[in-house]
């Protein structure tokens, strides 16, 4: 149980993509936890270990309770500190109760988060104007900062791609969401987990495109290319953002100013370069599964 304590908040991080493993840890402490009962004790106030600051060392100690001759090794390293914290407080039936809830419940959350159906209905309220038109800034301002809150920035793109696939009527909308969609997979350093890649895997999967057959007259001026190039180019601020200005931009140009470069509707819409934003996004989404 003080292992699994460990290691409850990496398993339910988002790093770890089977669900096999979170169901596994979940069906351990189901089992064990009715064992303990309303376990109680004597101990008073911070009598018992402290956990959860350093879960390296918690693993580690868990792993010594394992066996007599690994509880020998603890001892002798610890002499100073049992003075004041018993080895058998860890052993402790009520304190292996509160960890193993708290794990438990941290687990069940995680594993829903990252695995069980993502609502986002919630987000019309926060996304959509009184009008029903899109409060676009407020969208591509979740995914630009994905660093600081990422299921934000997940959550938004998969918003954005069911709102795709109801089939607006406005095309700049429908453009627009589409690629937020596309950017909201390619943004960060991982991949969206199952619970966000499993539908836009299926709505983007289903957009008809052919970025292989034809031509165009835009060579290598579409719009996302040139501006991942200008952004690898130059350090942007933490307030400037390549992508997001454009987007607004494009969707309600009335409102907000040309950024630069400036790129027409038509070369966003470009059947090859929204081609290129969707196979992108696919491939990543793929390559996570």
């Amino acid at each position: 149980m003080v292992v699994l304590h460990a290691a409850c908040w990496y398993a339910a991080s988002g790093r770890i993509r089977d669900r096999r493993v979170l169901d596994t840890m979940v069906d351990a402490l189901e089992a064990v936890l009715p064992g303990l009962g309303g376990a109680s004790c004597a101990h008073g106030e911070g009598e018992h270990p402290e956990v959860g600051r350093d879960t390296a060392e918690q693993a580690t100690v868990g792993i010594h309770l394992l066996s007599p001759g690994g509880r020998g090794v603890y001892r002798h390293w610890h002499r100073e500190e049992l003075e004041t914290a018993p080895l058998e407080a860890w052993l402790c039936p009520a304190f292996l109760a509160a960890i193993a809830r708290e794990a438990l419940d941290h687990l069940r959350t995680g594993r829903e988060r990252l695995f069980g159906l993502r609502d986002t209905a919630h987000l019309d309220e926060a996304l959509l104007r009184p009008d029903g038109r899109l409060d676009v800034e407020r969208l591509t301002h979740a995914v630009r900062f994905r660093c600081r809150d990422g299921q934000a920035a997940e959550d938004a793109g998969l918003w954005a791609a069911r709102r795709f696939a109801a089939g607006p009527a406005d095309p700049r909308e429908r453009l627009v969401l589409l690629l937020v969609a596309c950017w909201s997979v390619t943004s960060g350093e991982e991949a969206p987990p199952e619970a966000v890649h499993r539908d836009l895997r299926a709505i983007l999967g289903a957009v008809r495109t052919d970025p292989a057959g034809g031509s165009c007259p835009h060579e290598e001026a579409h719009p996302w290319e040139v501006l991942a190039e200008l952004a690898g180019r130059r350090h942007f601020g933490f307030h400037e953002d390549p992508y997001g200005a454009h987007l607004n931009h494009l969707y309600a140009p009335g409102e907000y100013d040309t950024p630069e470069p400036s790129f027409g509707a038509e070369v966003w819409g470009c059947p090859r370069h929204v081609g290129e934003r969707v196979g992108q996004a696919l491939r990543v989404i793929d390559g996570a599964r």
